[in-house]
Order: C-alpha cells, then sequence, then structure tokens
C-alpha cells in the first residue's frame, strides 16, 4: 500500500534538479552545466540514448526500456591524450558524474564543456589548459515524412580537432562504450484491483544481464570497430527477450588516423591498466586484462598534428534490439497472460545491426543535410532566436516518447519514465489534442495509424483515454487507465466526453489537409457512433463527464468542454457535407444552438469573459482549446471574436503577466482566477495542490492569443516557458507542470506556432491555402514559417505596402501540391497553372492595398 501512495503522488509532483546553470540566451549554450537527463539523441520509436551537456552519456532507452532507463554506466566515454616532445596531456571529456560515482584515476576531467543542443543535433566543445582544441557534432537521422530514415537506430558523432600550439602534436582519441545489453526493465505494471476491490500496485522490474556478454572487433569496407553482442538468450516469450540485440560502434576510416580497438576492459576498475596507459602513451593494450569484468571496448585513433593544423573523426552508434516483447502481467491469473514480440518499424527494412550501419554510412551526407532541414527552414524567419531554439526543442518527446512496432501503429508514451501507477500508458487521446501538430504535419502516416488505433478501440462511440502500454500491450485500451478511472479522478463519471471530441477533430483536420476522403468514407460510420454517443451524455446540449483536466474537479457543465463540443459539431457539419451526408444540417443546427446557449449560460458581458461554470465565475485557462483548435484547423465558424479577445486579454493580465520563470511551484501554478485578478487554487482530492498543466497553457492560451493576433501576450507566455526551463536546466526533460521530470508528450504543442503565426489553413480538398499574417512587434518586414506535410514555407510580409509572397523552402511530399487559389485576409488570388504546383523554390507574389493589410 505505501508503494501504491507513493506511486500515486508522483504523478503529481516533480523531480528536484538544483544545479549551478550558466546558460547563454544569445548564443543558446549551456557552460559547465548539466542539465536533467541531458540531451535526447533518438529516432521516432527506437528508444535511444542521451548526451550529457557536461560530457558523457546518461539515460540510455535503447533495450525497449523507455520506462526503465539505465542512467548511467561508467565505461562509456570520450578521452584525449595529446603530446610533443617536452610534455603530454590526457584528459577524460567529461564532468559531473552522478552522486556516488567517481571518476577513473588515470586521467582528470576536462575543465570545461560548452553545449547546444537543438533537436535532432548538437554541438559540444571542450576546453582546458591543452594545446588542442575540442568540438564535437552529433545527430540523430529525422527526415520529414521519410518514416524508414526516421526510425534507424543509430546516432552519428563528428570529433574536430585544431592544434593550439606551436610544435607538431601526436594526438590520441579513445571512444569507449560499456556493453549493456541485457540491461533495462519494465515500468509499473498497473493498479487493478484484488479480489475484495482494493486496488494494488504491480512494480516495475529493472533487468541485468545473467551471462556474460562479449565484444569483437568488426569491421565494413569503410568502417572499422568494434560489436557488441548479447551474452543472453531469452525466447520472445520473456520480456528480457526486449533487451537483447547488437551494439556496434564504428569509426570511418581514414588515412591519416590509425584505428585500433581493444575489445575487453574493466569499466569497475578506477585504476584501469587501459586507461593508464592510454594516459601515459596515447596507446591501448592489445591483451585482455587478467582477473576483470570485461563489460567495456574502445576505439582508439591516432594522428599526428602540425601547428594549427585540423582534423576529424567520424563514428556511428548502431543499437539493434528489434525484440519488443509485451506481456499483459496485469490480466495474469491462472491462465498464462498474453505475450506478444511487437518487433520495431526498421524490421520492415533491415535484417540486422551490420545492414543498418552500412545503409546509414552510405546516406550519411544525406542524412545529415535532412535532418538540419527544420534548423536551416526557420533560421531565416522572423522568429527570435530564443523561439527558434524552444521550437526545434520541442519535438524532444516525439522522439523520446515515441513507440513505433513493425506494424506501424504510433503509439505515445505519456511520460517517460514517469514513476506512477500506470507506468507506460501509451495515447493519450485527450493530451493528443494539443501533442498531434509535430507528427501530423512531419510524419502523417504515422500520425494517422495513431489515431485510427483510437477508432478501432472505442465502445459504442466512446474513444478510450489510452491505445496501449509500451511494456504491456499496444493496440489496445485494455490496459491500466486505457480507460478513465473514477477512482484516480474523484469523480462519479467513468467516461471522458473531450476523448471522443478529440479524435473527431483530429480526424477533421487530417482529411482537411491531406485530402484523404478515402479514409473519411472508411471511418464515417464509426465518426457517427461517436457523434451519437456524445449527443447520449448531454442532456442539455453540453457533454458530461470527466475531462483531461484531471486533477481538477467540476460538476456540471464545464466551458472547457462545451467550446470542445462546438468546435466538434461544426466538424461534423463539415465533414458531412464533404459526403453528402443528410445530417449535415442536424449538426450544423445542434452546433448553432450550442453556440447561443454558451452565450446565454457562459458569457459575462459586463465583465467580458467566459465564466468556467455557468455558477461559477472564474477564467479557466483551458476554456477556450475548442476555439484554439478552431484557429489551428481553419473551422468556419466558433466563438465571436471579439469576445474571445476580451476574455484572452483579461485572462492574460490576471494569469500570466506578471509571472516570474524562476518563482513559483510550476511553470504555471494557477490555472483559475476570480474576475477582480484574485487566483483560485485548485486541491486534488483536498490534499494536493493541483498546478496548472504547462503545455495546455502553451496552446489553449498562448498559442490561442497569437491566433487572434495578440502576438505579444502569446509570445510572452510560452517565453515564460522556455525561460523557466532554460534557466532550471530541463530544457528536453520537463513534466506535465513545467519542471524537472519525465518527459511529458505534450510538448509537441509548440509546433502549431508557424501556421498560426502565419494564419496558414490549408484545405487540399478544395485546393484552397488561407493566410493570415500576424505581426511581430518590432519587424517591419516579416518573415513568417508555415509547414504541411506537402511543404515548408516562408510568408515574407511587408504590413506597410501590404505585399505578401509565398516562397516554398522545400516540397516534402512524394509530388508537388497543387492549389486552385490563395486566400489572404479575405482577398482570394486565383492562381494559374503555372503558379498552381507548388515545387521547391517557388514564389507567389501578392499584392494587397493598404488598408486592407492594416486592417
Amino acid at each position: 500500500m505505501l508503494a501504491l501512495v507513493r506511486s500515486t503522488l508522483s504523478a503529481m509532483r516533480s523531480a528536484r534538479h538544483k544545479v549551478q546553470v550558466d546558460f547563454n540566451p544569445k548564443t543558446q549554450t549551456y557552460n559547465n552545466t548539466h542539465v536533467y537527463r541531458g540531451f535526447p539523441l533518438a529516432t521516432l520509436g527506437s528508444g535511444g540514448f542521451n548526451v550529457s551537456t557536461t560530457g558523457g552519456f546518461e539515460d540510455y532507452r535503447m533495450h525497449n526500456n523507455w520506462m526503465r532507463p539505465v542512467k548511467f554506466v561508467p565505461g562509456s566515454f570520450w578521452a584525449v591524450h595529446c603530446a610533443n616532445k617536452e610534455q603530454r596531456w590526457a584528459r577524460i571529456l567529461r564532468q559531473q558524474l552522478p552522486k556516488g560515482c567517481e571518476e577513473y584515476n588515470a586521467m582528470g576531467a576536462i575543465e570545461r564543456v560548452t553545449f547546444k543542443g537543438e533537436i535532432p543535433a548538437f554541438e559540444q566543445s571542450f576546453h582546458g589548459n591543452l594545446p588542442i582544441e575540442i568540438r564535437a557534432e552529433g545527430f540523430a537521422p529525422m527526415s520529414l515524412n521519410e518514416p524508414q530514415d526516421s526510425t534507424l537506430p543509430i546516432a552519428f558523432f563528428k570529433i574536430n580537432f585544431q592544434n593550439l600550439s606551436a610544435q607538431p602534436l601526436s594526438l590520441a582519441f579513445l571512444f569507449s562504450w560499456q556493453n549493456i545489453l541485457g540491461f533495462g526493465g519494465i515500468g509499473c505494471g498497473g493498479m487493478p484491483k484484488n479480489r475484495v476491490g482494493i486496488p494494488t500496485l504491480i512494480p516495475g522490474k529493472n533487468y541485468e544481464n545473467q551471462q556474460p556478454n562479449r565484444q569483437e572487433e568488426y569491421e565494413d569496407e569503410g568502417l572499422y570497430g568494434l560489436r557488441f553482442l548479447s551474452g543472453d538468450q531469452w525466447q520472445n516469450d520473456d520480456l528480457r527477450h526486449s533487451t537483447q540485440g547488437t551494439h556496434l560502434l564504428l569509426a570511418h576510416k581514414q588515412e591519416s588516423w590509425r584505428l585500433s580497438t581493444v575489445e575487453k576492459w574493466d569499466p569497475t576498475n578506477l585504476n584501469s591498466p587501459m586507461l593508464e596507459e592510454f594516459a601515459q602513451t596515447g596507446n591501448i593494450p592489445t591483451i585482455a586484462e587478467p582477473k576483470m569484468d570485461p563489460t567495456a571496448a574502445a576505439i582508439c585513433a591516432k594522428t599526428k598534428l602540425e601547428p594549427g593544423a585540423k582534423a576529424e573523426l567520424d563514428f556511428q552508434l548502431t543499437y539493434w534490439t528489434p525484440g519488443h516483447v509485451v506481456r499483459n502481467d496485469s490480466q495474469n491469473t491462472n491462465n498464462a497472460p498474453a505475450v506478444d514480440c511487437v518487433g520495431h518499424y526498421y524490421e520492415n527494412h533491415f535484417t540486422s545491426a551490420e545492414s543498418v550501419a552500412h545503409y546509414a554510412q552510405e546516406k550519411r551526407e544525406y542524412l545529415e543535410k535532412e535532418s538540419q532541414t527544420l534548423k536551416d527552414w526557420l533560421e531565416p524567419t522572423s522568429l527570435p532566436t530564443w523561439l527558434k531554439h524552444m521550437l526545434l526543442n520541442a519535438s524532444d518527446s516525439a522522439i523520446c516518447n515515441s513507440v513505433v512496432p513493425k506494424s506501424g501503429v504510433l503509439h505515445t508514451i505519456e511520460g517517460v519514465d514517469w514513476q506512477w501507477p500506470y507506468g507506460g500508458l501509451t495515447g493519450t487521446a485527450d493530451q493528443r489534442l494539443i501533442s498531434h501538430p509535430f507528427t501530423a504535419t512531419f510524419f502523417k502516416d504515422f500520425d494517422r495509424n495513431e489515431i485510427h488505433s483510437f477508432v478501432k478501440t472505442h465502445k459504442n462511440g466512446s474513444v478510450a483515454h489510452g491505445n496501449g502500454n509500451c511494456d504491456l500491450a499496444l493496440e489496445t485500451s485494455n490496459v491500466p487507465y486505457g480507460r478513465p478511472l473514477d477512482l484516480h479522478h474523484g469523480l462519479k463519471e467513468s467516461h471522458w466526453p473531450d476523448l471522443t471530441m478529440s479524435i473527431i477533430l483530429q480526424i477533421y483536420r487530417h482529411v482537411k489537409v491531406n485530402n484523404d476522403l478515402t479514409y473519411l468514407i472508411s471511418v464515417w460510420p464509426e465518426i457517427l457512433q461517436m457523434a451519437s454517443h456524445l449527443k447520449s451524455i448531454a442532456p442539455n446540449g453540453i457533454p458530461l463527464g470527466g475531462h483531461t483536466f484531471d486533477t481538477f474537479k467540476i460538476s456540471g457543465h464545464f466551458m472547457y468542454t462545451a467550446g470542445l463540443y462546438l468546435s466538434t459539431l461544426y466538424a461534423l457539419s463539415e465533414l458531412a457535407e464533404q459526403l453528402a451526408d443528410p445530417q449535415t444540417k442536424a449538426f450544423r443546427k445542434q452546433a448553432d444552438a450550442l453556440a447561443q446557449q454558451i452565450q446565454e449560460q457562459f458569457w459575462d458581458s459586463k465583465e467580458g469573459y467566459y465564466k468556467t461554470t455557468p455558477d461559477r465565475p472564474t477564467l479557466f485557462l483551458g476554456s477556450l482549446a475548442g476555439d484554439w483548435f478552431k484557429h489551428w484547423s481553419g473551422l468556419l465558424h466558433g466563438l465571436p471574436r471579439e469576445q474571445v479577445c476580451r476574455h484572452v486579454l483579461k485572462q492574460h493580465d490576471i494569469l500570466i503577466k506578471n509571472l516570474q520563470p524562476l518563482r513559483g511551484r510550476a511553470a504555471f501554478s494557477f490555472m483559475e482566477a476570480y474576475p477582480s485578478g484574485r487566483r483560485k487554487a485548485n486541491w486534488f482530492k483536498g490534499i494536493v495542490f493541483a498546478f496548472g498543466y504547462a503545455s495546455q497553457v502553451i496552446a489553449y492560451h498562448g498559442l490561442e492569443a497569437i491566433s487572434l493576433g495578440l502576438v505579444d501576450e502569446g509570445l510572452e507566455t510560452i517565453e515564460h516557458l522556455y525561460k523557466r526551463v532554460t534557466q532550471r536546466a530541463y530544457l528536453w526533460s520537463s513534466d506535465l507542470f513545467g519542471n524537472a521530470g519525465p518527459i511529458y508528450m505534450s510538448h509537441t504543442a509548440l509546433w502549431a506556432l508557424p501556421n498560426l503565426l502565419s494564419g496558414a489553413v490549408l484545405n487540399k480538398t478544395k485546393g484552397i491555402l488561407q493566410l493570415s499574417p500576424k505581426n511581430i512587434t518590432g519587424v517591419q518586414e516579416q518573415c513568417l514559417p508555415l509547414c504541411f506535410p506537402d511543404f515548408l514555407g516562408h510568408l515574407d510580409w511587408d504590413r506597410q505596402n501590404g505585399q505578401v509572397e509565398l516562397y516554398i523552402y522545400k516540397n516534402l511530399g512524394k509530388s508537388p501540391l497543387k492549389l486552385k487559389s490563395i486566400e489572404v485576409d479575405g482577398h482570394i488570388f486565383p492562381l494559374s497553372p503555372e503558379e498552381s504546383t507548388l515545387k521547391t523554390n517557388t514564389r507567389i507574389a501578392l499584392k494587397l492595398d493598404r488598408q486592407a493589410s492594416a486592417a
């Protein structure tokens, strides 16, 4: 019972991370600062690992162990040795080991480390009392809308050196890797009820290999290095099978570098003879050390550098662990539990670690260029530097939390590695409403597959909360918290209407942006069941039930639910119209009636805001979720714009404007306030203070403000979170509340920003692109980003002269998008046949009159 209480409390409190932070906002770099968890090097579904911002590696998740990462191993690191005729130097290139760990005695730690990370790539430089400069770069492949290249279980490194002295130097670089195959584990198995109805916690498990692993020399054409193999041989009906596989640490052969390997050395020996020899001579022994724990191996690269000369080394690290096994222990009765080896998407294209390594090396230049696409696209835009940095890193949860089995059905873990009662729960449909912009734009097929997994698991139109669990089962809601729980939330209702509305709305936008009428036709019967379900639980016009703000108890009609339902009904009306369904008018009539009901019951005309409930005269930061989606998807109808603006401005003044990012128990401690300005605290079960949910605030308030043209207010909201996560050093690992903690799935909400800022809405079905550029204060000639599955673009806008130019930066689809017209703030510009195909580097100039553009 004590473990259950602790696990439950962990869902509502954040980790502690107090370090000395040296962050330079001009360069977006950390200096000698350990950022919580480090920088994630991962691809979609591969798990990956993290590079520590003070050197070294941490948080290894590459063994299908998202919920039980290996936090740190001493034998994985870089080291350097250099010498001239008079002197020698040796350093291990890392600092600040975890508490309780000691560094090797052979050499000292590097004195200074500078780090900059912008997913999917990082830059790291090492400085000290050395005659050389060392700069490292690395990336994990990300090729937009190319699933094969974006799921590779591989990371690349490039190490650059320069001789800063006036004498020739002998230089040696050591890349050591510890064999942790067999290590990992699974998260909590849930909270099922026992025979008398009392919840019991199924604890997680940590695994260690049972048989000695082995390492061996490996060579393949232009690659040379080490192969790491599992000692264990578990069958694929055992969860330990997930931790088996192969690692390959390989260097690119070059004439100027002499490469050698040591296949076995003892990473537990602080006085390792191997490291002693490297520190003294820059060499490594070729004979194994006696009486040791041979779980590490290393590549040594040697060269000579003339004064001022530069050199470069290229490495790749492949982590092939395809045997992802899920096992539903929560349903283990007298019968054997269900076991399934779901595998990985990359198995559809490769058969081994060696085949991945060979393919990746052949395409390395292409993969590196593709992985720079988003950064290069954002660079010329008018977004502030801090916002570009924040936006690129908002994709962390997309790569860290994703599970992509061989079936190709994307699953997103709610929180990695969240030690709460529901372990590696995937989904979730409510959070997916704001977390989908990244995958919907850049990996549309994976996105649709995940949406459809919820469609397939609905019950009589009621959509599930989760679509699986990374340790228990996938593509099913039959996991702990797969369906809403009345016990945890203190609500009588066991259904959440926003789960169903979220999936309907995502289908609506997917069909509209991708012209996927075939998919709409196939799921229309299910959509109608969902609509019927929502109507059945709305006896007074607004659905009743729980909601995503699960620590926030609301009885009766909730403005969040009402506004979301309004957008859902208008979306249903538009979808029905596309299919010539006779229910089109009925949905529209229902939506119009609801709009009037919201006006009468929620709008306070005197104070100028939407009440949280008809009887609760407060402002709630999530009230405008439906209106946010209206702007994001381009719904034609919704709440009155003038009233929404008044609400946002009032809400901003009271709940956001005077926040100090380094203070408060959460990024947004309060989510509710009275119009007088007095903030209202919310308590879970009357015991635990319920903080505001950071990403919902960013979306439903900050991005909503931007979509209304209140750009200063919107950017102020986003910048508040940016300052908090960067200056408190947990940029790549913030939890539900915007504090240090589990990597939460909704960080990607920020990827709605480009299109909301440029006012870009694509209706591919009708061949129309709508634009409504917003003004960034102080920038006259603006370059705003916009992005869709078919292309990345820039919107160049001269507000004073009414000049608008659409530039297609890069085509992302298999064939260029074809449009019939472009609409700018209500002005329609038909396109000629020459202009209609949006190829890479296409420019389309549009002229507005000054009066219209200034309106």
